[in-house]
């Protein structure tokens, strides 16, 4: 698991995998099979989502904040999904 950001689990009791941190969005998309984003940092907004794509392995994105375009980011490639948005999978779905 990467992560752009620390994360606090003040909860969970070795329940949690373990993390690397990284130093972007840019290499935390590196490889990854998914973006999960659960933040409502504003840097999103300035993020380059093609690029993002580019270095994925697959292209799926969740958006837990509903932060995102759903239409940009399937013009872009992604397999989206915005949590509680009806119809924003960009699988035809």
């Amino acid at each position: 698991v990467l992560a752009l950001r620390r994360l606090v689990f003040s909860k969970i009791t070795g329940a949690a995998p373990p993390f690397h941190m990284c130093g972007s969005p840019y290499d935390a998309a590196q490889g990854c099979d998914a973006v999960v984003l659960v933040t409502e940092w504003a840097g999103w907004q300035q993020v380059d989502w093609p690029r993002i794509r580019a270095l994925m392995r697959r292209p799926v994105f969740i958006d837990t904040r509903n932060l995102l375009d759903p239409t940009a980011m399937q013009q872009w490639g992604f397999v989206y999904s915005g949590i509680g948005r009806a119809g924003a999978t960009g699988d035809g779905q």
